[in-house]
């Protein structure tokens, strides 16, 4: 049983959907080459069978030799047992081979969307949107064509054993079997482009109205509060046609390969038939190859069958890939990398902003960094968090937090105390220090106030509160947060610095950041110019002072 999560991921192969696929294959290893050796096991056993069938009415019945009647049912119990083991076995790799995919490409999606190692960048993230519709439609159905690429070789492989054997009995039948087979699976290939297309379309709108409706669900209350619910709903009702219409248009040539799954498999059966005892009453084949021309006709459905299948779901895949290529190449646009040592000779953070060789915190003080430019903030706070991990006085692992961080549905006092060990004076200490214990108040539910989706029921500064009360009762030695209040009116920003100071006093807290309110009540605060030459520190009212970049970017702020 494979371990999960997958501790190695590998670098995905991104120039094409084809390219990815076939990554996934490889990166399956043994386990996509043993379902592939099942299912040449079970689709050649089955092969097998018709002939061993045959060689028992020919030797056995037809000669009345009771030993080769023996040996034939011996043979075709060998082959029945050999056949259902090899089915389960290919089946159970199958699913490993599934799940094993979609699991690695979930896995670099969001270790990706998760990793703020280079730096904040709002652009590169996947939007709520597009994060639901491809793990809800697009990893499964990666996964359905590498089980499928692994079914596909042994049925073919069964097709060319199945066309030597009949070719050996009748020449005429073996050429029936060696080019109808291959011809009747290939005339569904025209069928492939124009199906790809209509998929393309038809996940183009599925976006769309995963989108409209994640809309819908957050703003329902907004969307209340002014009477536009019904706009919204009649926007999604047109999206939803729009999407069935294109569903419907992508079914017509699923629909004719789904028939032809049937109607091929069951024509070749009529054609070797009708020949078959055409060649008995010409008195060129036994009644044994007859029964055994008839058991390969429905044999011969099976792999036609799969490799028909296949055709539809390998477009599939490749529309889902081409989608998962255009989110890893968002999310990481100079490629991946597998171990997040792997850039030893990279810039560290702290050059990147001017501050080599410049210690960003000073142990046990309240530190606030002021960047010139909004966008650097969360960058600043990993290059803390890097020189923090690097340096000696960081007893226990930092914790970072920001605004982008999310609460999750549920009851509020398990987001706070997610290890039940702290008491109701505890937390609610914590709350009052973030200016929180009001949310709670105005609601009467207290502890046990239930958290809608991302806490869309709380207000962007509520949440902010929230999370900031969170951060504290970790208890961290060395606590980073970035832009904490920035959702905050300045009332209740300049009680939060208060109080957050206070109830870290003695531990080491840096906060990254603009507000005029934190940078008051700083013990330090280190300001990092814009020309990314060198970065002052001071107190806030020496660099207001003597200090015009600052005093002017206090200025702006204010």
């Amino acid at each position: 049983m494979r371990q999960l999560p997958l501790t190695r991921l590998g670098e995905p192969n991104t120039s094409s959907p084809r390219s990815l696929l076939l990554w996934l294959m490889g990166q399956q290893g043994i386990i996509f080459a043993g379902a592939v050796l099942m299912a040449v096991i079970w689709m050649c056993a089955g092969a097998l069978i018709p002939a061993a069938l045959g060689n028992a009415i020919d030797r056995g019945v037809a000669q009345d030799d009771g030993t080769a009647l023996l040996r034939s049912c011996a043979a075709l119990l060998a082959l029945g047992v050999v056949e259902a083991g090899s089915h389960i076995a290919r089946h159970r790799l199958s699913m490993q081979n599934s799940l094993g995919a979609s699991t690695r490409l979930l896995q670099l999606l969001s270790s990706r969307q998760l990793d703020d190692r280079e730096g904040w960048r709002n652009d590169a993230r996947l939007s709520d949107n597009d994060a639901t519709s491809i793990t809800t439609t697009d990893l499964d159905r990666i996964g359905i064509a590498i089980d499928g690429s692994a079914r596909v070789v042994g049925a073919l492989l069964a097709l060319a054993i199945v066309a030597v054997v009949v070719f050996n009995m009748s020449v005429t039948l073996g050429l029936i079997v060696l080019f109808g087979a291959p011809l009747m699976i290939l005339s569904l290939t025209p069928l492939l482009r124009p199906l790809r297309r209509r998929q393309q379309v038809y996940r183009s709108y599925i976006d769309k109205v995963t989108m409209l409706g994640n809309d819908l669900a957050d703003g329902l209350r907004a969307l209340q509060g002014v009477g536009g619910e019904q706009v919204f709903a009649e926007r999604y009702g047109r999206s939803s046609q729009e999407l069935r219409r294109a569903g419907l248009k992508a079914s017509k040539i699923e629909t004719v390969i789904g028939t032809a799954e049937i109607f091929l498999p069951g024509l070749f059966v009529v054609v070797l038939v009708w020949v078959g005892a055409h060649l008995l009453l010409a008195g060129q084949i036994t009644a044994g190859n007859l029964v055994a021309f008839y058991a390969y006709a429905a044999f011969i459905a099976t792999p036609i069958g799969i490799a028909a299948s296949f055709l539809d779901q390998w477009s599939r895949g490749l529309v889902a890939a081409e989608r998962i290529n255009a989110a890893l190449h968002l999310l990481n646009p100079t490629g991946f990398s597998s171990s997040p040592n792997a850039a030893t000779g990279a810039v560290g953070r702290g050059e990147r902003f001017g501050v080599r060789g410049v210690k960003l915190a000073t142990p046990r003080t309240f530190t606030v960094i002021a960047p010139s430019t909004p966008d650097q903030a969360l960058a600043v706070g990993r290059a803390v968090e890097e020189q923090a991990r690097l340096s000696d006085y960081a007893p226990r692992p930092t914790l970072l937090t920001h605004s982008g961080l999310r609460l999750f549905a549920g009851p509020l006092r398990p987001q706070l105390d997610p290890g039940g060990t702290r008491s109701d004076a505890e937390i609610f200490a914590a709350l009052e220090a973030a200016a929180a214990t009001d949310i709670l108040e105005r609601r009467g539910e207290g502890l046990n106030l239930v958290l809608q989706e991302r806490g869309s029921n709380l207000s962007g500064g509520e949440r902010q509160r929230i999370l900031i009360a969170q951060a504290l009762l970790t208890d961290s030695d060395f606590l980073i947060m970035v832009n904490p209040s920035s959702a905050v009116d300045a009332t209740t920003e300049s009680l939060v610095a208060r109080r957050v100071r206070e109830f870290r006093r003695g531990r080491t807290t840096v906060i990254v950041g603009m507000s005029p309110p934190l940078l008051a009540v700083a013990d330090e605060v280190l300001f990092i110019r814009s020309d990314g030459e060198r970065a002052v520190r001071g107190s806030h009212e020496g660099l207001l002072r003597n200090d015009a970049d600052y005093r002017s970017l206090i200025r702006r702020e204010e």
